[in-house]
């Protein structure tokens, strides 16, 4: 940090200088000044000049805070009318003019930040501060005439800004909301720096220059200094704001790009959801900003997610987005290793992989508890969250509930706390729900009231988590694909947790089913039967022509089930299956087929991928006989090293008769229309088991 300033909110002094107004320094802690100067400049058309508004404003000042102003220019008359000892964070080019002028003209708290520099402003006895960054710009193309510019100096170096707008956290700085300032630049080289710079943290809005400001005018256009349409759409793709507006594109006679151009681009490039246009009567845009940044602010400051399981999919996926979304996250865990690994750890990585190429997040601001050793931690952190999460496994949902229900007994905030289990199960919170209301978690007498201390939400997942590198440690790879479905029903007056990563619908059960038979299904499948023909990876099953059509076959099966089901149309569902073969045939994830495979009892069962969207077709006696081959696979799936549930269901194929096999493994009852099917499968395996 090379500057650190601190605003006193008792001090306050106009930002413009007095008559009686002497040369005098500031200290580091700097008065906040009462109003902003009148301003007027050569502008062809003023931002703010609407009747009953007093003098005009010039635009460059919209970026004036209430102690630090912050531009690459001023306006003559700012200049003049400023007071000397205004705390300005500024470019060190502007520096030497501001702070080299003659005796009572001369600023006196002029702040300088390079490229990748940074001023910390904070207000004294409050949390809250401002982080300032300088970009890099340039007005001048690289080449020739950039090498002359750098010789002679006729057109001045500019720059951008990053304002982080967050609060203090002990010593370090958490960052709430982030504005990226482009300033009069070009599209050069040197702004790839900057997503590179914040890999893994959002950039939630960009105030963009455009217009393609020429040099002399736009009748001569020998030089463009600033960026026109074109370069504006390539700085929303290099960046990738959560929200761009575009400023300062026709404020003078030289522009040469009007907006209309810029709204074609985006439009064309399908990113028209992702600006906001205003009019100049649409005052105080860097208000929007501050009223985003306050209303995010009441709804995650201070806000607590408790997490059960520390494994790939709980430190990639949910974490991440919970991290995101700006909560702290409270991992917890019975091994000894993983706990142990977050204590000592500030940060982790999760790196997303897609065709697109990779992106990095970096997960910070959580702790730990190992519930085996501090149950009474993990008590006292749920009764005061806002949030319980767990991807811990069907099997395991009965183990965490009894710590879940002594917590929710405890509880006395206002609002009940969520509770969403992140599981590839069907109704997995539902079932969850049922452990912890169960008579030995939850005292009877406090079931009728156990509404007004906690609310269930299922929810339906999707995201590939592949095999990890042995040394990764607790960084995570992750497909960068994801779906994140919670039911709001259940919230009601309340309102649901805020997670933008979520998408909460009122009716779950199409959303659940679709990505069961079809994720869930067409991996499985994939991995079973590539598992059966030698194959190493899922990808490499589905590059096998004969395997990506017993897929194929599968999901069209299961997307008969879906269509009549569900009214999801045929074109979209195929569509769909299409995205997902593409999805888990995705090479970058190198998916070993025994990892996808593992735990065939728990995929065999009677609510599961396989056997739940063939009992339902054979019921309406529709085909299931692709099905019913992945089904046989997945049988054949026995004595997996390191998959304790494949070694378990060798044994039972070994000790029990068919039918008693059929019965306990895939839930079906003798009457059922599908136990016929599956009974000759069981026996034809039951032979090749040694």
């Amino acid at each position: 940090m090379k500057h650190h300033l601190t605003l006193h909110p008792t001090h306050n002094l106009p930002a413009t200088r007095g008559d009686d107004d002497d040369d005098h320094q500031v200290s580091s802690v700097v008065p906040v000044p009462a109003s902003l100067p009148d301003t007027k400049g050569k502008t062809k058309t003023h931002p703010a000049n609407e009747a009953g508004l007093g003098d005009e404003k010039n635009a460059s000042l919209l970026f004036v805070g209430t102690a630090t102003v912050i531009l690459d220019h001023f306006d003559r008359k700012v200049e003049e009318s400023l007071r000397r000892d205004l705390p300005i964070i500024t470019t060190p080019h502007a520096k030497e003019h501001l702070a080299g002028k003659g005796q009572g003209e001369a600023f006196t708290a002029v702040y300088d930040v390079d490229f990748f520099e940074d001023a910390m402003v904070d207000v004294e006895g409050a949390k809250a501060v401002i982080k300032v960054t300088g970009m890099p710009g340039k007005h001048v193309p690289p080449g020739v005439i950039g090498t002359l510019n750098d010789m002679v100096g006729a057109v001045p170096p500019t720059n951008g800004w990053m304002m982080e707008l967050g609060y203090k956290d002990g010593d370090d700085f958490k960052c709430g909301y982030r504005i990226y300032i482009s300033g009069d630049t070009l599209l050069v080289d040197e702004l790839k720096e900057i997503p590179k710079r914040y890999a893994g943290e959002n950039i939630d809005l960009m105030l963009i220059h455009l217009g393609g400001t020429t040099i002399p005018s736009p009748a001569m256009p020998l030089l463009m200094v600033t960026m026109d349409a074109e370069q504006g759409l390539g700085l929303v793709k290099l960046i990738d704001p959560d929200l761009t507006i575009p400023i300062h594109y026709d404020d003078y006679d030289v522009f040469l790009s009007p907006l209309e151009d810029f709204r074609k681009k985006m439009q064309e490039a399908g990113l028209q959801d992702k600006v906001v246009y205003l009019d100049r009567r649409d005052r105080g845009y860097l208000s929007l900003c501050l009223f985003s940044y306050l209303l995010q602010q009441k709804a995650t400051m201070g806000l607590k997610a408790v997490h059960f399981g520390g494994g790939n999919i709980g430190r990639g996926f949910v974490a991440e987005k919970l991290h995101l979304a700006g909560y702290e996250v409270v991992f917890v865990d019975v091994m000894d290793s993983i706990i142990d690994q977050l204590q000592k750890t500030k940060e982790y990585t999760v790196t997303e992989i897609g065709a697109e190429g990779e992106k990095v997040n970096t997960i910070t601001n959580y702790r730990a508890i190992n519930s085996k050793t501090h149950e009474q931690d993990v008590i006292k952190e749920i009764a005061s969250a806002d949030l319980v999460t767990c991807a811990v496994g069907p099997n395991v949902l009965k183990f965490i509930a009894p710590v879940i229900g002594k917590a929710i007994d405890k509880r006395t905030e206002p609002k009940p706390i969520a509770v969403i289990a992140c599981e590839n199960a069907i109704g997995a919170t539902d079932t969850l729900a049922g452990f912890i209301k169960d008579s030995k978690n939850t005292p009877q007498d406090r079931l009728s009231s156990i509404n007004d201390r906690a609310r269930f939400a299922n929810s339906a997942i999707d995201r590939i988590v592949p095999g990890q590198k042995p040394d990764a440690g607790l960084n995570v790879e992750i497909e960068s694909f994801y779906e994140w479905v919670v039911d709001k029903t259940p919230f009601a007056e309340h309102g649901h947790p805020d997670v933008s990563a979520i998408k909460w619908v009122d009716d779950l059960n199409p959303y659940i089913e679709r990505k069961l038979f079809t994720v869930n299904t067409g991996h499985a499948a994939a991995a079973y039967y590539g598992y059966a023909r030698g194959k190493k990876t899922v990808d490499e099953a589905l590059s096998d022509s004969d395997i990506n059509k017993l897929v194929h076959d599968c999901l069209g099966e299961t997307s008969n089930l879906i269509v009549k089901k569900h009214g999801i149309s045929t074109d979209e569902q195929k569509a769909y299956v299409e995205k997902i073969i593409k999805r888990i045939s995705n090479p970058y994830l190198k998916d070993v087929v025994e990892r996808v495979g593992r735990a065939p009892l728990r995929k065999l069962s009677r609510k599961e991928r396989f056997v739940g969207p063939a009992s339902q077709l054979a019921e309406s006696g529709d085909k299931v006989d692709a099905l019913l081959g992945a089904i046989e696979q997945a049988f054949g799936f026995v004595d997996v090293e390191g998959d304790e549930e494949s070694t378990e269901l060798s044994k039972i194929l070994k000790s029990n008769g068919a039918k008693d096999v059929v019965a306990k493994v895939c839930g079906l009852e003798e009457s059922h229309p599908l136990f016929d099917k599956i009974l000759p499968i069981v026996e034809k395996v039951q032979k090749s088991v040694k």
